[in-house]
């Protein structure tokens, strides 16, 4: 048999480092790993071990028995075994010192509240964890409260119990709440255990709880040296599941023969580490490596020509609006093709519009219409150089079913605002598939028109695109999710902006110049002098809803693209500036 340097016992060497084994089996299963802390773990913190504050309380009592605890070879325990005739035990020492609850936790604190005991930053690493679904489980043998605080801090709900009858009343495991099992009790409360006597066997509860755990759970050792916690490594040894691996995390890559023995019959992996806090930074910054490389395979795809999703011209009148607006920016999202269906009900109706308007796409619009509104007093100016100058139309309000379009089973359409004559107005589609049309789709489309007398800035557009796109991902597939078949999966998303000329007559659909409605005077230089009225832009998702910062790369992307498509020589700037007002990070 061979040990390696790690200190881990094996029949060949390894291949792979072990932390970077655990950072992939964590990835890969979600929740199925378990923390066993040990008192290593708080030690960092200042705070003593066990058998420390055992021996200080020892020693506190025989200095007012008047022993001189500063002779050599004076052992706290070896004292009490002659003077007591029996072995030390926290119950009975706090029994005579503290023979009520209120004074036990008085003469505790000290050990385990002092102003300088925090939180460690590998105390806060595993609070983390545990936020991100990582961990579920942390087994503990330290009294303090350390975890609960880190965990608290983070803002992670758990259940806790410290001694056997507690654990009737815990959720069960795979309802995936955060479960901190504190083996040894807790020094606030009940029992603790510390003498060999102790440590040595559980009662039956713990015994059947404990061994449930283990089954069920990986786990990954931190601070412990299985040393002296006799009946914590006989459950860990007796565990039959090998569905996950153990990893011991042992500091410097030194473990005492009881963890050398665990190892070997668990087949565990031994992880040579620093220092509690190196060791979860080592592991966290692992964990990133491969969410970010996971994030870059599945990030959204761009997709050539578009997505294929909007299928009416660039001049068609759609129903709810008199007029195709002079500047239209529309997003829409497609879901894969099922064999089954399901339909539209009144409630999958209201719940749509009401999450249509609380969405902060509906602020947003009424907000750029507020600016083409007049002061007070002052008279009414056209926002559109229609002849006959109409008056503007109302600032977008609450989204209503569309009066002009059939609202079906198979149909949900919305209508914000006026009717694209003049102002600003929105149309907003969910489409289920067809029983009677092979084929058909789940799409889900919103329509913005801008019929304004000014330019629309780019990071107006741009903010206007981010928020559609996730209404269209997210919003409105989720609170439609009881109308959608079995297995939908999203496919593509689509952006497109289109724009119309001046109208000679208020029937005047010409198709015009997107630069007469987009500001695009920060793009520079513009090489062409060739009008294009339409911009199409398509993403592949692969099943996979955008982040929000997916969906502003994605609509910064496809400005800087249309740029590029426009004319434009030299758009960096511009596009620089943009990622500025978006938040999103600067690229060269």
């Amino acid at each position: 048999m061979t040990i390696w340097p790690s200190g881990e016992l094996a029949t060949t060497p390894p291949t792979i480092d072990p932390l970077v084994s655990l950072a992939v089996n964590m990835l890969a299963a979600p929740g199925t790993y378990a923390i066993l802390a040990g008192s290593g773990l708080s030690r960092a913190a200042g705070i003593m071990t066990g058998d420390e504050v055992l021996c200080d309380l020892i020693t506190r009592v025989a200095k007012a028995e008047g022993v001189e605890v500063t002779e050599p070879g004076w052992s706290p325990k070896a004292w009490w075994a002659a003077a007591r005739g029996s072995e030390p035990g926290y119950d009975q020492i706090l029994a005579e010192l503290a023979p009520t609850d209120a004074m036990r936790q008085v003469q505790l604190a000290p050990y385990f509240e002092a102003d300088s005991i925090h939180p460690t930053p590998a105390h806060t690493a595993i609070a983390d964890l545990c936020k991100r679904g990582l961990v579920q489980v942390i087994i503990t043998t330290n009294f303090d409260r350390l975890i609960e605080r880190a965990l608290e801090h983070a803002g992670v709900k758990y259940q806790m119990a410290h001694d056997e009858q507690m654990l009737a009343g815990l959720a069960p495991l795979v309802r995936g709440v955060v479960t901190v099992l504190k083996v040894h009790g807790d020094y606030r409360q009940g029992p603790m255990r510390n003498t060999a006597g102790e440590l040595g066997t559980y009662p039956p509860k713990l015994q059947r709880y404990l061994a449930r755990v283990l089954e069920e759970f990986g786990v990954l050792s931190m601070g412990w040296s299985a040393t002296y916690d006799v009946a914590l490594a006989r459950a860990l040894g007796a565990r039959l599941s090998r569905r996950y691996p153990l990893y011991f995390a042992a500091y410097q890559g030194k473990t005492e023969t009881a963890a050398k023995e665990l190892i070997a019959v668990r087949e565990g992996r031994v992880i040579s580490h620093a220092g509690a806090d190196r060791f979860f930074a080592d592991l966290a910054e692992r964990i990133a490596r491969l969410e970010r490389e996971a994030v870059q395979h599945s990030r959204p795809t761009r997709m050539k020509a578009g997505a294929g999703i909007i299928q009416y011209q660039n001049n068609q009148v759609l129903p709810g609006w008199a007029t195709v607006p002079l500047l239209r920016l529309e997003v829409a999202a497609q879901f894969s093709e099922q064999n089954d269906y399901d339909i539209f009900r009144a409630g999958d109706r209201a719940e749509l519009a009401s999450a249509l308007d609380a969405n902060v796409l509906r602020f947003m619009l009424a907000a750029e219409a507020m600016q083409d509104r007049p002061g007070p007093g002052a008279a009414l100016k056209p926002s559109v150089l229609l002849r006959g100058d109409p008056p503007p139309q109302p600032i977008p309000g609450m989204w209503e079913l569309n009066p002009e379009w059939e609202n079906s089973a198979n149909q949900c359409h919305f209508r914000l605002g006026g009717n694209a004559s003049d102002g600003i107005s929105a149309l907003a589609m969910a489409l289920l598939p067809r029983a009677q049309m092979a084929g058909s789709t789940t799409s889900f489309i919103v329509e913005m028109g801008f019929s304004l007398k000014r330019m629309l800035d780019l990071s107006a557009v741009a903010r206007t695109l981010i928020e559609g796109l996730l209404l269209v991902t997210d919003v409105m597939p989720r609170t439609t999710v009881r109308a959608q078949s079995a297995g939908t999966r999203l496919a593509a998303a689509e952006i497109m902006i289109r724009a119309k000329a001046d109208p000679k007559t208020p029937a005047d659909q010409t198709p015009g110049p997107i630069t007469a409605r987009l500001n695009c005077a920060p793009f520079g230089t513009r090489q062409s002098n060739e009008h294009k009225d339409l911009y199409r832009y398509g993403l592949m998702l692969d099943g996979r809803t955008p982040t929000r910062d997916e969906a502003a790369e994605a609509v910064v992307d496809a400005i800087e693209l249309m740029a590029y498509e426009l004319g434009y020589l030299d758009p960096r700037s511009a596009i620089k500036e943009l990622r500025r007002q978006l938040g999103l990070p600067a690229i060269n």
